[in-house]
Formats: structure tokens, sequence, C-alpha cells
């Protein structure tokens, strides 16, 4: 697990590595997270008192959302992209609807209220343990009472705004997992790709949980260890076994963009985007800016308060040519769907090793 520590910690800050082995460098947290951690408290801040009273007049009216963000082994990535989160588009999230796994709490309380935190000691630092981490959030999510819980990696970037306007669409209290279909279909019926977020209601929560905690937890760790250990198919395969029903969710983007795509994407009048996947910390900060600039009536004014001045250029740029070009070069369903055909493509191929070392092992125990 990761210790994040805030930017006035008095002390040098220590990795914690209750019941681990701990070789990484403690250094790497106070460098990455000084600076970047007193600029999320500042945005958090800064939002108006206006804005927190319209959050609260329409919350009646807008589904409640529970963000899970799993968080990687890799200590230097892990610190730079939770404070990349909490100053992006976390910002924008209430601190008791944001939960990240696989890091324990910062020692700086102005950072540690800005979400909640589960080093989930149980999960492995490696592949074997993005499964575990899903398991936990969808505890930790069935246990806020949420109407949808998100399942996310630290890589993704959620536009909020566009994902509730999707999810007030839908009900809450039907079983289902909305996602992008079609990875594992050898191991899972309708097959499910996690990369751009898994979204689970409130009633699906309710089969899954069913039977208590504990049986829940045993029942994700025999899926996971039927599935590679991959925590959508392991999920895919709990949500067929409780006939909870799959469903994609177009706006999801589980493959890696560049510039010229995210704005494309961003700029799109026929389809919403609703998360990106493989965005690092950096990038994090430069699809914000591009959101929004998107969204502001006066992106020049905005601009000036960019976090990268350079990629809001770009982007003005980029929105200036997509304007002269028309509608015709805007990201809609259509690429959308081709898209999604080349990435569980990619998946595959990228998960045959996994999968065909499973089917070895299984065929191994078949014949004692």
């Amino acid at each position: 697990a990761i210790a994040v520590v805030g930017a006035n910690a008095a002390t040098t800050p220590q990795p914690s590595c209750s019941g681990r082995s701990c070789t990484e460098d403690a250094s790497l947290l106070q460098k990455a997270g000084s600076r970047a951690a007193a600029k999320a408290f500042q945005h958090h801040n800064t939002i108006s008192s206006s804005k927190r009273q319209k959050d609260r007049k329409n919350a009646s009216a807008s589904p409640s959302i529970f963000f899970s963000i799993g968080v990687g082994h890799d200590m230097q990535k892990g610190v730079h992209a939770i404070y990349a989160i909490l100053d992006t588009w976390a910002a924008q999230v209430a601190p008791e609807h944001v939960h990240f796994v696989g890091v324990s709490r910062p020692a700086d309380d102005s950072i540690a209220r800005l979400a909640s935190w589960d080093e989930a000691l149980r999960c492995p630092d490696n592949h074997d343990g993005g499964a575990c981490k899903d398991a936990e959030g969808l505890v930790e999510g069935y246990k806020r009472g949420a109407d949808w819980v998100v399942l996310l990696g630290s890589d993704n970037y959620v536009l909020t705004g566009h994902l509730e306007k999707e999810l007030a669409k839908m009900n809450p209290n039907k079983p289902q997992v909305f996602g992008i279909l079609g990875c594992g279909r050898k191991v899972c019926k309708h097959g499910l790709c996690g990369g751009a977020g898994q979204i689970f209601s409130k009633s699906a929560l309710r089969e899954m949980f069913k039977n208590g905690k504990a049986k829940f937890r045993a029942e994700a760790n025999a899926s996971a260890h039927s599935a590679g250990m991959y925590g959508d198919l392991a999920n895919c395969l709990l949500a067929t076994n409780h006939n909870v029903s799959l469903h994609n969710l177009t706006g999801l983007h589980g493959w890696k963009m560049n510039d010229t795509q995210l704005t494309r994407s961003i700029q799109s009048k026929e389809l919403a985007a609703l998360t990106f996947h493989y965005v690092d910390a950096e990038g994090l900060q430069k699809v914000h800016s591009m959101v929004q600039l998107s969204e502001s009536t006066s992106g020049l004014a905005l601009l000036a308060k960019s976090h990268d001045e350079n990629a809001s250029l770009s982007f003005l740029q980029e929105k200036e040519s997509h304007d002269e070009a028309g509608s015709a070069e805007t990201f809609g369903l259509a690429e959308w769907h081709r898209r999604v055909a080349s990435y569980i493509l990619e998946e595959e191929e990228a998960r045959q090793p996994y999968l065909l070392a499973l089917e070895k092992e299984e065929a191994r125990q078949t014949s004692f």
C-alpha cells in the first residue's frame, strides 16, 4: 500500500508498510505530495459557496454516486495520480463519495478529509490484487448505500457532470451493471472490460451481498481465481451468478487517446464523454483544462487560470479547427463502436497469457 502525506507534515513521511516488506524510498512521497497536496486542498476550498448551495439544492434530483479508485503498487505514479485526481475531476465530488483503495490515510488531515481511504492490506500490490481492490470498493460502496458505485483506476478521468446526467436516466433499483462489454467472453458470457470504469446499481449490490459481506468476499475471491485474477471478469461472473444484467454504456473510453482524439470526444455534441483511460497525473491536469475550456463560455478568460497553458492553447487551436470543419469531425456513436471493437481485440491479446495459464492450471487439476 501507499502512504500519502500532506503538504504540511512536520516530519519526514514514512511509507505505511504494516505487514509488508517495504523497499520504497519515503522521500518519493514528500517530493510527489507537497505542492500537489496543497494545490488539491486549495482547489477544494476555492469552490464558491454559491456552487455548493446550488449543488445542495439539486442533490435531491441527482443520483448519489460513490467513486472507488484502486491505486496500484507503483508508489511514485500512485502518489502523483492521487493528488492529480483530487485537484481535477474529484474536486467536484463530495469527499464522502470519493474512496481510495490500496493507500493509507494521509497524515495531513486537510488532505485526508478530501476522501476516504482503505489501505486494503489484504490485497496484494500486483496483478492479483486488482480484483481484491474491486471487491473492497464494492463492500464500501454497499455500506454507503449510494445509488451507484463506480469502480475506477488511478489512471481514469471522469466527466462527473456527464456521468451524473447519464445515470439519472437509469434506474438504480434495477439490478444492473454498466461498462464496456466484450472482454473475456470465454470466461464470462457477456464479458466485461473494466478499464473505462464499472458501474453497479444499488440493487445489483443488494443481490450480490444478499448472503452477507463474508460470503460476498469468498465469492469474489473464487470468481477472481476463475477469471485469471482480472477484477472486471470476476465482477462479470459475480453479476451473472446473481442474475444481475450487464449493459454497454456509450461514452466510456477504455483505450488510450491522443490530444486530437480527446478534443473531438470532449467537444462532441452527439456522444457525451463519460470517462477516459490511460491518463497519467500530468494528463489528468491536461484533460481537465480541456474540459474546463470546453464548458466555459469564455475560454480565453479561463486560459489564464489553466494548469497547463500550452495544453489550453493547443485545445483552443484544435477547437477552432474543429469548428471550421463542422460536425462531420465530431466523435460520434459509430466511431465509438468501432473503437470499442478494436479495444476489445487489444485487451484480449494482452490478457491471453494470463488466461492460457489459467486454462493449463485447470486442465492440470482436472487430470488428478
